[in-house]
Formats: C-alpha cells, sequence, structure tokens
C-alpha cells in the first residue's frame, strides 16, 4: 500500500531522493558529519526530513557528542533561515530501567 523503502548511505551517492519524499534518518549521532551532509544534499524538492538521535547513546569510537551527525545539524540549524529547519531535541531516551542506568553510568 505504501512505498517505503530502506536505503543505505553509502548507495546514495550520485543519487536523488523522490520529490515529495518522507526521509528518516535514525541513529544520527552515529554518523559523521559527512554523512549528514550526503544525507541531506540528497533530498529533493518538496519532500520532509526527519531526523532522530541521541547523544547520550553514541556507540562509535570514533565520534563523541561534539563531532557528530546530530550535533553538527541542531549546530547549523541555529542560524538557518534559507530552509525550513525545525529541531527538537530529546532530552531522555529511556526504554527501561537497565537503558536508564546506563545513560547515566556511562
Amino acid at each position: 500500500k505504501y512505498d517505503i523503502e530502506y536505503l543505505y548511505a553509502g548507495h546514495l551517492r550520485g543519487s536523488t531522493l523522490e520529490d515529495n519524499s518522507i526521509i528518516i534518518i535514525d541513529e544520527a549521532q552515529n554518523g559523521s558529519i559527512s554523512f549528514m551532509k550526503t544525507m541531506i544534499s540528497r533530498v529533493g524538492p518538496h519532500s520532509i526530513v526527519i531526523v532522530l538521535g541521541s547523544n547520550n547513546q553514541i556507540d562509535s569510537q570514533y565520534l563523541n557528542k561534539y563531532n557528530n551527525a546530530l550535533t553538527a545539524l541542531i549546530k547549523k540549524s541555529k542560524n538557518e533561515n534559507t530552509v525550513s529547519l525545525r529541531i527538537v531535541e530529546l532530552k531522555n531516551v529511556i526504554r527501561s530501567k537497565h537503558a536508564e542506568w546506563a545513560d547515566e553510568e556511562f
């Protein structure tokens, strides 16, 4: 009924995502800044991009809360006025008491 497609970011080079699409980028905190540039620069006209992530859940040894895709997008959006951006930064992402403990301890 719906045209849902899962795309691997590494295969996007040279592509344009369809017009009027809804693009969901999940786990953005685990992507690099160049990953975010690749994703956003492929968006077609009249599309919506939803970016999800939590800087409390970074699991890459090469990224931290200062140099990941989610932080870069939030930072760049603060002074943006050429494209429409709305940022909602979630402070608590809790799945269970175990997840809450892990967020606090690590």
